[in-house]
């Protein structure tokens, strides 16, 4: 399976592809998500076959137990023991191939090569049962209201 690092050549997909998967959330500006990739780079990638981007993965060290708000630039001081999952994304296309689980499982493999004490991520579009199934659970939490209605904060251990 091609898990490819994100190049500045990659976004013009990653825009279209966020706009395919993202139906009760506003699409984040471009900006935003490169400044988690510029600053996290090996902590973001992507799947592509025949040339088709059909995922991309963007996380990064975080220092809080407070969740970043969509749409928001990274603060100078962002950096700690946590990994945030930002963004997982698979095109309604390859839905049910297991490119999903792939990339997270990829993810696990970067965390545990860092100094990471766990990863924690917002679940957005009812996919609380995707991440239960890759070892996350539930965390009573405060969510922006930027994430949307069914938000929920999940965190998994390293």
């Amino acid at each position: 399976m091609p898990i490819l690092p994100i190049t500045q050549e990659t976004w013009a997909d990653i825009n279209v592809l966020q706009n395919d998967v993202y139906h009760q959330i506003e699409p984040e500006p471009l900006e935003v998500l490169q400044d988690k990739w510029i600053k996290s780079p090996d902590l973001c990638f992507c799947y592509r076959e025949d040339g088709l981007l059909l995922s991309y993965l963007l996380s990064h060290a975080w220092n809080s137990d407070t969740t970043p708000s969509l749409s928001e630039l990274l603060p100078k001081d962002y950096a700690g023991p946590i990994l945030f999952l930002h963004d997982l994304a698979v095109s309604t296309a390859a839905k049910g191939k297991g490119i999903g689980t792939r990339m997270v499982e990829h993810l696990l493999k970067k965390a545990q090569q860092g100094n990471f004490d766990k990863i924690s991520l917002v679940s957005i579009q009812s996919s609380k049962a995707f991440w239960e199934r890759h070892g996350f659970i539930e965390v009573p939490h405060d969510v922006s209201d930027s994430y949307g209605d069914d938000a929920t904060y999940m965190e998994r251990a390293l």
